[in-house]
């Protein structure tokens, strides 16, 4: 039952990426090619946890961890690619809307941090 909450949770991120890319409506049909191939994937691994009785070996575990990562990382070229930005709360710098410069925030409109990786690291070390 953990594995199947942590598949959620990464689709779950996965998902909040792509609201945040749905608001810049430059990126509609790129955006619905990912959607759509990403449904098709979730809902082939979904039919295939459901067969086994949501039993999931450690391999397949791995697999589908890579696999959201995949979709992740498409998302994130598609952001850098069109320059969505977002501006860093402490060092105000316009930086590309991606989990490569922020840290993941469920609670976030955009599922970002508001803080950059960079400033965040440094306000950790001045605790």
């Amino acid at each position: 039952m953990i594995i199947l909450i942590k598949i959620i949770d990464g689709c779950i991120d996965i998902l909040s990426t792509i609201r945040r890319i749905a608001q810049q409506k430059k990126l509609k049909d790129e955006l619905f090619s990912v959607i759509d191939m990403l449904i098709a994937d979730i809902n082939k691994t979904w039919n295939r946890f459901k067969k086994e009785k949501f039993f999931i070996s450690e391999e397949d575990k791995r697999k589908f961890q890579w696999f959201l990562q995949d979709y992740q990382n498409i998302l994130n070229e598609l952001l850098e690619k069109n320059g969505v930005v977002k501006v860093c709360s402490k060092c105000h710098q316009a930086i590309s809307s991606t989990t490569h410069y922020f840290y993941r925030d469920r609670s976030a409109k955009d599922g970002l941090r508001p803080e950059c990786k960079q400033c965040h690291q440094i306000s950790k070390r001045k605790q």
